[in-house]
Protein backbone atom coordinates (compact mmCIF):
# COMPACT_ATOMS: atom_id res chain seq x y z
CA UNK A 1 0.00 0.00 0.00
CA UNK A 2 1.57 3.21 -0.89
CA UNK A 3 -0.23 5.90 1.39
CA UNK A 4 -1.67 3.85 3.98
CA UNK A 5 -4.37 5.58 5.97
CA UNK A 6 -7.59 5.94 7.97
CA UNK A 7 -10.65 7.67 6.27
CA UNK A 8 -13.68 8.22 8.36
CA UNK A 9 -17.31 7.32 6.34
CA UNK A 10 -15.23 5.12 3.61
CA UNK A 11 -15.91 1.32 3.25
CA UNK A 12 -12.70 -1.07 3.92
CA UNK A 13 -11.67 -3.79 1.62
CA UNK A 14 -10.24 -7.03 2.21
CA UNK A 15 -7.37 -9.09 1.04
CA UNK A 16 -9.86 -12.40 1.44
CA UNK A 17 -12.08 -13.82 -0.53
CA UNK A 18 -14.75 -14.90 1.40
CA UNK A 19 -16.88 -17.46 -0.13
CA UNK A 20 -13.02 -19.06 -1.56
CA UNK A 21 -12.23 -19.66 2.17
CA UNK A 22 -15.54 -20.81 3.71
CA UNK A 23 -15.45 -23.71 0.93
CA UNK A 24 -12.20 -24.45 1.74
CA UNK A 25 -13.41 -24.25 5.06
CA UNK A 26 -15.82 -26.81 4.45
CA UNK A 27 -13.36 -28.64 2.78
CA UNK A 28 -11.24 -29.37 5.11
CA UNK A 29 -14.30 -30.13 7.34
CA UNK A 30 -15.22 -32.95 5.80
CA UNK A 31 -12.20 -34.26 5.33
CA UNK A 32 -11.84 -33.67 9.34
CA UNK A 33 -15.16 -35.75 9.46
CA UNK A 34 -13.85 -37.92 7.11
CA UNK A 35 -10.45 -38.97 8.94
CA UNK A 36 -12.77 -39.34 12.11
CA UNK A 37 -14.49 -42.12 11.02
CA UNK A 38 -11.97 -43.75 9.41
CA UNK A 39 -9.95 -43.37 12.79
CA UNK A 40 -13.09 -44.88 15.04
CA UNK A 41 -13.72 -47.57 12.68
CA UNK A 42 -9.96 -48.65 13.15
CA UNK A 43 -10.25 -48.72 17.03
CA UNK A 44 -13.39 -50.62 16.07
CA UNK A 45 -11.24 -53.02 14.43
CA UNK A 46 -8.26 -53.27 16.83
CA UNK A 47 -10.30 -53.90 19.80
CA UNK A 48 -12.29 -56.68 18.19
CA UNK A 49 -9.03 -58.08 17.79
CA UNK A 50 -7.68 -57.86 20.82
CA UNK A 51 -10.68 -59.23 22.50
CA UNK A 52 -10.30 -62.07 19.80
CA UNK A 53 -6.69 -62.54 20.71
CA UNK A 54 -8.19 -63.00 24.40
CA UNK A 55 -10.44 -65.19 24.24
CA UNK A 56 -7.51 -67.62 22.76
Amino acid sequence: VAAPGVQQGAYENSNVNTIEEMVKMITVTRAYESNQKAIAVADQVMNKIANEIGRV
